[in-house]
């Protein structure tokens, strides 16, 4: 598959967009619909968290992501984009993720986990759609 700069950035902030919906859903439910105690205290703490790690770790992340982007040349393959150590990088993350619920993590602390995780993601997706715009403004 071979698409442009722009095509690359917006499908990577679409995969962080819906890998963020995906887990923050997760943990509204292990915290919210399983009527844990102290449900909406633990949901603001993983959007604390979520939003600090999005601001801070992420959307930094993001950046480097778009800046090996803008220096491929065109057309970009999908190896070049996401090379192998980037692949095995998130096939260990989502064997971690898969971990914490074979290790039978209590459902709380998973649930402000995946609320951190997801809102990183949708938070920090933000800066994919940003260059995007911003790219398609100087065409």
């Amino acid at each position: 598959m071979h698409l442009g700069r722009f095509g690359w950035i917006v499908v990577n902030g679409v995969i962080w967009l819906i890998i963020g919906g995906f887990l923050l859903s997760m943990g509204l439910y292990l915290l919210i619909l399983q009527r844990r105690e102290h449900a909406m205290v633990l949901v603001c703490l993983g959007l604390v968290l979520g939003f600090i790690k999005g601001s801070f770790i992420l959307s930094k992340t993001a950046k480097k992501a778009i800046k090996r982007i803008s220096l491929i040349s065109e057309p970009i393959s999908i190896l070049q984009v996401y090379p192998p150590i980037y692949l095995g990088l998130i096939v260990g993350m989502m064997l971690l993720g898969m971990g914490l619920k074979w290790l039978e993590i209590a459902a709380h602390i998973r649930g402000v986990i995946d609320v951190a995780v997801g809102f990183a993601l949708i938070n920090a997706s933000r800066v994919y759609f940003q260059s995007a715009y911003e790219l398609k403004k100087q065409r």
